[in-house]
């Protein structure tokens, strides 16, 4: 029996018949209107995509703090942010984003999504340098810092979901303008690299000492990077009123939880088949239409097996074309859901799917998915799928941009 009579059948033991009626597919369909972003490739998604093609990495030995007492020397730092006394390193790298973004519409909410805000200078007050309490932007801060950066929009609410943070944030904005509670939405993305977290990352011993090889026989760990960006979402009807270009569309959308582990996935990876499931329930497609798959890819022993083992029991025998950009740009951590979302529309519509950058050896159960080429894609719909701490997942379905 082929997958597409298995799942006509419903024999496929790890999806489901699409009879939840919570998971009908969305009301409205919701529209990527733009997208923008900043990474240690380029200061548009542009630079970065055009640097992914050609196989650069912005993961780099660093000096933004000693590296001494830590397990690696390596991350994806965006030159020239300098530190500056009383003003954190997260404000730089939003000023270099929200330049980009042109007028919004009007009454767009802003949700936002970071692990860590401006934990820099937090790092100061720790440390009992001269920082003024009322000026460090705590996570809940951050939609009004972006209304005012960018001079529109209602403050919405912050989402600080580990890994999945971005992505649950796509998601809920995909819901709520599905559902008509609003009809445009800015998702901003934001993390950066600090000694905090790159202190925590290697006392789990999870940091890998080289550029990080996402499914590689070899992989050893994950990279830090920095990135933000952000994401303007639309019901179709509001955006074709205000003349918007459709870049793509968020189709499905759909989160879950291992509740196995704090730091660790799930090995039976039943958490993100979960996930997956739904998602492809939601936006009414059938698993054959999915033709190329955005990885969360960190580069870790668990997370990649984890990740792979989900897609071969969604996927069965299938040989889905499978990346990873953290081998380019790091993990990007609260921003690198949406960084996959807008490089995934430039994946669908350019029909090239990008080598994951840092991969030489694939590990014998990626063969025949990832690759360390660009190959061409001719597919409607892209997966994108993320997991962090505390053994949440997540999966988005993109569509390609309509007239």
């Amino acid at each position: 029996m082929t997958l597409d009579m298995m799942e006509k059948s419903g024999s496929n033991p790890h999806c489901f018949d699409g009879s939840n009626p919570d998971l009908q597919r969305p009301l409205r369909r919701v529209w990527v209107a733009g997208m923008w972003g900043v990474t240690a490739l380029g200061n548009t998604i542009e630079d970065t995509w055009r640097h992914i093609l050609q196989g650069n990495t912005g993961i780099l030995p660093m000096d933004r703090f000693s590296t001494e007492t830590y397990m690696s020397d390596y991350a994806a730092c965006i030159p020239g942010m300098p530190v500056s006394a009383g003003r954190s390193r997260m404000l730089d790298m939003l000023e270099r984003l929200t330049v980009q973004i042109g007028p919004l519409p009007e009454n767009v909410l802003i949700i936002t999504a970071t692990t860590k805000a401006d934990i820099d200078l937090l790092e100061n007050i720790q440390n009992k340098k001269n920082v003024d309490h009322d000026e460090v932007l705590y996570p809940h801060r951050m939609p009004g810092i972006v209304a005012n950066m960018t001079g529109s929009g209602n403050p919405g609410f912050n989402i600080s979901a580990a890994c999945v943070s971005a992505s649950i944030a796509v998601g809920r904005a995909a819901s709520l303008i599905s559902r008509g509670c609003h009809d445009a939405i800015l998702v901003c993305c934001m993390d950066f690299v600090s000694e905090f977290v790159f202190s925590g990352f290697s006392s789990l011993k999870i940091l890998s000492p080289t550029p990080c090889q996402p499914f590689d026989r070899d992989r050893q760990g994950l990279s830090l990077g920095d990135g933000a960006c952000a994401i303007l979402l639309m019901a179709e009807d509001h955006a074709r009123k205000d003349n918007r270009t459709c870049l793509g569309t968020i189709d499905g959308w759909a989160m879950s939880n291992d509740a196995s582990h704090m730091t660790s996935p799930s090995r039976d990876a039943k958490g993100l088949v979960q996930a997956i499931c739904w998602a492809v329930n939601r936006a009414g497609i059938r698993l054959m239409d999915i033709g190329v798959i955005s990885a969360h890819g960190t580069g870790t022993i668990y997370n990649d097996l984890m990740e792979i083992t989900a897609f071969h029991k969604v996927f069965q025998t299938r040989q889905i074309p499978v990346y990873s950009v953290k081998g380019a740009i790091g993990h990007t951590l609260g921003a690198a859901g949406g960084m996959e979302v807008c490089l995934g529309i430039k994946a669908l519509n350019t029909g090239l799917v990008p080598s994951t950058i840092g991969l030489t050896t694939p590990m014998a159960e990626a063969m025949g998915m990832v690759s360390t080429v660009v190959r061409n894609v001719d597919t409607d719909f892209l997966m994108t799928t993320n997991s962090g701490f505390g053994g949440i997942n997540s999966s988005i379905i993109l569509g390609k941009s309509i007239a």
